[in-house]
């Protein structure tokens, strides 16, 4: 009789302190006297973004007519907010599991706060099982660390991927088409550059035609995996100075109530910079869109948009370099920048086919003028 009850005494505290780790994406699962297991899908640490929202889920398994009842909570609340949703199911008599889904953002900043004093930092978030009887509550946690995720960046999304004839390119940029420097006032360059394909920064080049805009599609990238397109205002600057482009709309056009900042402004106000394609950037941004003032509104407007008016417009033929900068302050706390090469033709090609017709068009114009020269002659005499 006292074997009997000292294996049973065993069991029972078996049940009670037992621990079973299942893996890394499901955690441990704890049972004790009110409950029958507890799990989640928590990982170890989250990186969080602006804009961004991180999703994790608990579940507890209560014993019959147990609380069920799960506690989240947050280490520092002036940086992060939770929204947290329950769901509860009846699997059996008495036993009532609960489910909670979390979802965890930055705390909105004050409205007079610019977004460039973005709140960055580290904070804990965990959840808990209510247990009346425990000194200590039993949870679960994870570190969440708000500010620019490792191994994120953006690229140009490119339709081809294999192109060996410009793994050792070459191209020439005409003269008068290219300046040496980039401090106001300039000039055109009075010699042709020769230049150097960088095919292993550029990779293949996106085509673009003569007669058409172009807009490249910036894409987010994290470690390698494409995360989505990027939505967000960004600049381009031609590296081998290139002036033979411009944008296609104004600062009026697309609705600007003073002048926008441009590149070249923004070079010129910035002095002794060794490399002035990183002149503009999200820390120096400012909209056209607020604060009335006067000013030229007939400039190209240079800001790009995945859904904007204004786009890219060619003046010349060739290969131009470009890197792109996203400059909106609200999108990422990642200074998102990339480069990429344009190869422009068309030109010639469209002025070949349309010798054909004019010379087609001159010839059927010179025979109707002779066979009309001919009548009204005939008809003189």
């Amino acid at each position: 009789m006292a074997e009997i009850f000292i294996q049973v005494v065993f069991v029972f505290y078996l049940n009670l302190f037992k621990y079973t780790v299942l893996s890394e994406d499901t955690h441990a699962v704890i049972t004790s006297a009110n409950y029958e297991s507890f799990v989640d899908n928590m990982q170890k640490t989250y990186f969080l973004d602006k804009n961004e929202t991180i999703q994790v889920w608990a579940k507890v398994v209560p014993f019959p007519w147990q609380d069920n009842r799960l506690i989240p909570g947050i280490s520092d609340p002036f940086l992060l907010e939770l929204n947290a949703s329950c769901v509860e199911d009846v699997v059996s008599k008495g036993v009532v599991t609960r489910n909670m889904t979390v979802q965890i953002s930055q705390v909105p900043r004050n409205a007079n706060t610019s977004s460039t004093q973005d709140k960055t930092g580290n904070a804990t978030f965990h959840v808990g099982i209510f247990e009346e009887s425990q000194d200590e509550t039993l949870r679960v946690e994870t570190e969440i660390i708000v500010g620019c995720p490792p191994g994120r960046n953006i690229s140009v999304y490119r339709s081809v991927e294999n192109c060996p004839a410009f793994e050792n390119y070459t191209f020439t940029i005409p003269s008068g088409h290219y300046r040496s420097d980039f401090i106001s006032p300039f000039s055109p360059a009075t010699t042709p550059k020769t230049v150097q394909y960088d095919f292993t920064s550029l990779g293949c080049p996106l085509q673009g035609n003569y007669y058409d805009i172009f807009k490249p599609k910036l894409q987010l990238y994290e470690n390698g995996e494409f995360l989505r397109n990027v939505s967000a205002s960004y600049v381009v600057f031609e590296l081998n100075g290139r002036t033979d482009y411009s944008f296609v709309a104004t600062m009026a056009e697309v609705g600007c109530l003073r002048e926008a900042q441009t590149y070249q402004k923004m070079i010129d106000d910035i002095k002794h910079l060794s490399d002035v394609s990183f002149a503009w950037t999200p820390q120096n941004y400012q909209s056209c869109f607020d604060n009335v003032e006067n000013g030229n509104m007939y400039q190209p407007y240079e800001i790009l948009n995945e859904t904007g008016l204004s786009a890219l417009t060619w003046e010349s033929e060739g290969v131009y370099v470009f890197k792109a900068t996203v400059i909106d302050p609200e999108y990422s706390f990642c200074n998102l920048t990339t480069v990429f090469a344009v190869r422009v033709s068309g030109m010639q090609r469209d002025h070949d086919e349309l010798i054909p017709f004019l010379v087609l068009g001159t010839s059927i114009f010179g025979l109707f003028s002779v066979i009309f020269i001919v009548f009204v002659t005939s008809n003189t005499f």
